[in-house]
């Protein structure tokens, strides 16, 4: 192979593992959760909020999310970057392993890896 192909080489080859990263982030994403105006006033109401227990004033400005805890009615999204790690580290031993065959092998043992690989991480194209 020649510099050129090496590098597209390298590039699809990192491209494919990032595919393969990014779907299994999705997978350990815990999705936000929101609530509006009116939500909060709801609760606030029937009492399913608590006042923070830090909280030892409120003041005539505070916001009524900085004063009662809605933690277990809003939060942001999460990633469980443990969990990311474990499922994406035998995709990135493969990975290395693939640039390695590249790098000392031949064109047609190189496509072939290539392609098992990106079957491997379902990832087309």
């Amino acid at each position: 192979m020649n510099k050129a192909q090496l590098d597209y080489a390298m590039t699809r080859v990192n491209g494919i593992l990032a595919a393969k990263i990014n779907q299994i982030t999705e997978q350990h994403t815990k999705p936000a959760q929101h609530i509006d105006d009116h939500q909060r006033a709801e609760l606030v109401r029937s009492g399913k909020v608590k006042l923070r227990s830090d909280i030892s004033s409120i003041s005539t400005y505070d916001d009524v999310s900085k004063v009662f805890d809605f933690s277990k009615f809003s939060w942001a999204s999460a990633i469980d970057h443990k969990a990311v790690e474990k499922a994406a580290k035998p995709f990135r031993t493969q990975a290395e392993k693939l640039k390695d065959k590249i790098m000392l092998g031949d064109e047609n043992t190189a496509m072939a890896a290539l392609e098992a690989f990106s079957a491997k991480c379902g990832i087309t194209g």
